[in-house]
């Protein structure tokens, strides 16, 4: 069987775009990360602009809230074609939010056994970072399921940061790559200026 290929896209400042394209990609780790550690990309599920949104991404990294000011006046979008294997997770099926419900079962029952008196879910943070985390570290038996994931989330884009709006529908679809064998490609597809 042929391994099929797609493009996703990363945004980031000029500098580490030029890194990555040298050095390669550094996984993002932490359980407070959407969907746990690995390298996140944008994809075109339920946008048609990932490369738009990549840019955006970059642009609202860019922004310090606290400085008012941005961290570094170019970014880069990343043009990336990733190998998808037979086992990934989406988050965006039916299917996957199954997947989901039965980790985040597993992730509070381990929890409770541990933990008997304490609520793992604690000043009302999102944890299905943790959860991923969680999973790839406890069950090797899922583990390769757990090297791709999609998902569709709410992203701010800069005017969003700026006012502080929130929101809970999602306007982006998101792939995260643990496996960094899968990145086949990587080259710059875009320069901009932040502001």
């Amino acid at each position: 069987m042929l391994a099929k290929t797609i493009t996703v896209y990363h945004g980031t400042s000029k500098q580490d775009a030029k890194s990555i394209l040298k050095e390669g990609f550094n996984r993002s780790k932490g359980d407070h990360h959407w969907l746990g550690d690995g390298v996140y990309f944008f994809t075109d599920k339920l946008c048609t602009e990932p490369e738009q949104n990549a840019k955006e991404w970059a642009i609202a990294e860019a922004w310090d809230k606290k400085q008012k000011a941005y961290r570094y006046d170019e970014g880069a979008v990343l043009k990336v074609e990733l190998q998808l294997d037979e086992y990934f997770l989406d988050f965006g099926t039916t299917d996957g939010l199954l997947y989901f419900k039965a980790l985040k079962e597993a992730f509070i029952s381990a929890f409770n056994e541990k933990n008997p008196n304490k609520n793992p879910f604690f000043r009302g943070e999102y944890l299905d970072g943790a959860i991923i985390n969680f999973s790839r570290k406890e069950n090797a038996r899922i583990r390769p399921y757990l090297n791709m994931i999609f998902g569709n989330v709410y992203i701010k884009n800069i005017a969003d940061r700026k006012s502080a709006l929130n929101s809970r529908i999602p306007n982006s679809s998101i792939a995260v790559v643990y496996d960094l064998s899968k990145i086949i490609s990587k080259s710059i597809s875009l320069n901009f200026h932040t502001h």
